[in-house]
């Protein structure tokens, strides 16, 4: 394996929480609020113009303000972005060992790009980073392939060179259908080197030694 694929929001920046305060902040004038329930359920991993339409199909937001509410909540998230985050010395850390061994790293994200560059820029973590794709750079967002095929085919890399880190069921679905092996993860403190480096080290050993299970390998989901 050469690459890890890392979901941004909840995988490198837990920023999952500050996308949920945001998107209520601009529903507030039309007197609307999405509670930590229904956004875990409903609209967890969905970029936001996607939760806009949501909610207009539903007749709870009117067409036209759609445009107004998608600019005052993802302003609202990049000025939360600014205050709250701040360099993560295990994360930095974390990409400093994978960079070190040789690995390529990729930011995959259903935000936009503007967003996810502040994020990893606040938090130290954009100089590891080696290339970035984001919900502005396809036509289709996650749980579309498209945003994990278009970051292999960037990097020159095949989908069994790379593995997909994600917290979200469409991130999952994303990869898995993009060909390439991923490892779940619940919460951001999973994110750690002795969860990824296993697999990554299996993956090297099978190639040589027939396959063989190792005991401790986390949650990982192969590729079809």
């Amino acid at each position: 394996m050469r690459a890890v694929l890392f979901d941004v929001d909840g995988v490198l920046v837990d920023a999952t929480e500050w996308h949920l305060e945001a998107l209520n902040f601009a529903l507030k004038p039309f007197r609307l609020a999405v509670s930590p329930e229904q956004h875990e359920r409903e609209f967890f991993g969905l970029p936001t113009a996607a939760k806009i339409e949501m909610l207009t199909e539903r007749n709870l937001l009117r067409p036209e303000a759609g445009r107004w509410v998608l600019d005052a909540k993802r302003e609202r998230f990049r000025t939360i972005a600014r205050q709250r985050c701040k360099p993560n010395q295990e994360r930095i850390h974390l990409l400093a060992t994978l960079k070190s061994m040789g690995f390529a790293l990729a930011a995959i994200s259903n935000a936009v790009r503007e967003s996810v560059i502040e994020m990893l820029n606040f938090t130290g973590l954009s100089s590891f980073i080696d290339i970035m794709t984001c919900g502005n750079d396809v036509s289709k967002p996650k749980p579309n392939p498209e945003i994990y095929l278009r970051s292999m085919e960037r990097l020159g890399l095949r989908p069994d060179q790379c593995l997909a880190i994600e917290d979200g069921i469409l991130g999952v679905q994303a990869a898995k259908a993009a060909g390439t092996k991923v490892l779940r993860i619940k919460n951001i403190s999973e994110v750690k080197l002795d969860r990824i480096l296993p697999i990554l080290e299996y993956r090297h050993a099978s190639l040589g030694a027939g396959g063989n299970n190792i005991e401790g390998i986390p949650e990982v989901l192969m590729h079809p």
